[in-house]
């Protein structure tokens, strides 16, 4: 809703040359986009960490997946308070870093995507669509240059385009928080009438846990066994000694 008001006021406030004829003043209408858009980020972080997916299910690296959620929150905070601070000086390069921090909101959305369509994709294509949509915001914004007062000519344009695509996220993030209510149901109707092996979110999660962390296990494991002077590279992982470790360090 937020984003369709914009494109509204995008549209009216675009056919007056003079900024204090304009209907909405430029300084609030680009208070409630960068605002609107960590809003969204927020929304966007909290729909992925309460889902109850397991993340290995939506992502093949679900720390990297943590990670990019973690800097697009971080990058969408900084242009909006900028904007705050000083809406003429810092307008400029709000945009840039807004346009740039599409690739992050547009790779989550790729990732949600897929999984709510069952596609099989590789990082290299998320990661290509995500740079396409941050490249051509940041291409029309920056190459249609500035007119006589300063002003960037593509601002227009470039707003459209994000808006648009904001729409189209934010109905990718309603679609997967919609997804996992039923999910959800679904869960609990087996949890209330099934047996626990039916659990499938149980089962994601043991998987998600075994695969996140065995490798941490097994370098305590080998951290471990390198203390007593046994070098990893000859830790024979069939003796008592080496299998009392891994119980101990929570492998087996």
């Amino acid at each position: 809703g937020t984003n369709v008001a914009l494109i509204i006021t995008n549209y009216v406030d675009s056919q007056y040359d003079d900024p204090e004829d304009k209907p909405v003043p430029e300084k609030w209408f680009h208070l409630v986009e960068f605002w609107g858009t960590f809003a969204f980020a927020i929304v966007e972080c909290l729909s992925l960490i309460f889902t109850p997916k397991s993340m290995i299910n939506l992502y093949d690296n679900p720390l990297l997946l943590r990670l990019i959620l973690f800097f697009n929150i971080v990058v969408a905070t900084i242009p909006a308070l900028l904007i705050s601070f000083n809406y003429e000086y810092f307008e400029v390069i709000s945009h840039q870093i807004e346009y740039l921090n599409e690739l992050t909101m547009s790779f989550v959305d790729c990732v949600l995507l897929m999984s709510l369509s069952q596609l099989e994709g590789t990082s290299g294509q998320l990661v290509c669509v995500a740079l396409g949509i941050a490249v051509i915001q940041l291409l029309v914004y920056n190459a249609m240059g500035r007119d006589e007062n300063g002003d960037m000519i593509g601002e227009v344009p470039a707003h459209y385009l994000e808006f648009a695509f904001e729409v189209i996220s934010s109905i990718i993030v309603f679609w997967f928080c919609v997804d996992n209510k039923f999910l959800c149901g679904k869960e609990i109707g087996d949890i209330l009438y099934g047996t626990h092996k039916d659990c499938r979110i149980c089962r994601a999660s043991f998987t998600e846990y075994t695969e996140t962390y065995r490798i941490a296990k097994s370098n305590e494991v080998a951290a471990a066994l390198s203390g007593n002077g046994t070098a990893s590279k000859t830790i024979d992982y069939g003796s008592a000694e080496v299998r009392g470790r891994m119980k101990d360090c929570g492998v087996m």
